[in-house]
């Protein structure tokens, strides 16, 4: 019986010094990876954090992009309204269109969309206007007696009752003008842009329309005029014949 007690009480002190230094294999694994994370956060000297978590990564780039960008991160961008920047488009439209299709009443000022915008009743004439801008043009009763206009533009321009007597409109362009009553006695036209409204000039008599562009209808009417005859003083070119007339 000492003997069975003196075993029973050595197996019992070998199982309370065996619990003492026992280590489950989860308490193993468990001790494993905080080691194994104490050595990520930490270098060789145990000073210096080398490794950092997704969440500090991500933190970190943000960061970095917030510092290349001209906004404030973390802050709200204040964007312009579409309305104030619809009202802004109008407004400037509003302000530009007027001065580009109300011509000013001033005497022959250049500059702005065309080079002349208001000569009316002026007395033009003798003077160079070469590859000048009338586009748009008040030039009703306007003299260009002997003026020389070569090149010169009068799209849409009024000419009505306006005197091109002996005036050089080589190669001018008279696209859409209103040339009603318009006087082209002796006036040179070679090369010249046409287009409707020449029928209803005042006088053609002696012009010179060598090679100019005349709508084959208006060029029917402008043969049938009594004043389709003469003979142009400066290029000596025969009225009729410069227009093709037969």
């Amino acid at each position: 019986e000492r003997k069975r007690k003196h075993r029973v009480g050595g197996a019992k002190a070998q199982m309370a010094g065996g619990a003492s230094s026992f280590v489950s294999p989860c308490g193993a694994s468990a001790s494993a990876a905080m080691n194994l994370n104490r050595m990520r956060m930490v270098d060789v000297s145990g000073m210096k954090r080398v490794h950092s978590s997704p969440l500090s990564l991500h933190m970190r780039e943000t960061e970095r992009l917030c510092a290349h960008t001209t906004s404030t991160c973390g802050k709200p961008v204040q964007v312009e309204s579409y309305q104030r920047r619809l009202a802004t488009g109008i407004l400037g439209v509003l302000l530009v269109v007027p001065l580009m299709l109300c011509p000013s009443n001033v005497n022959a000022v250049s500059g702005g969309v065309a080079d002349f915008v208001d000569v009316q009743g002026q007395d033009l004439s003798g003077k160079d206007f070469s590859k000048k801008d009338f586009s748009g043009c008040a030039a009703k009763e306007a003299k260009f007696v002997g003026a020389k206009l070569r090149g010169s533009r009068f799209f849409k321009a009024d000419l009505t009752g306006a005197d091109f007597t002996g005036a050089d409109l080589s190669t001018a362009s008279l696209e859409d003008a209103k040339l009603d009553g318009v006087v082209l006695k002796d006036a040179i036209l070679s090369n010249s842009y046409t287009n409707l409204g020449l029928d209803k000039v005042k006088d053609i008599s002696g012009a010179d329309f060598t090679d100019a562009l005349v709508r084959p209808d208006i060029l029917a009417k402008l043969c049938k005029r009594d004043d389709a005859t003469g003979t142009n003083p400066v290029t000596k070119a025969d009225t009729r014949e410069s227009l093709g007339c037969p």
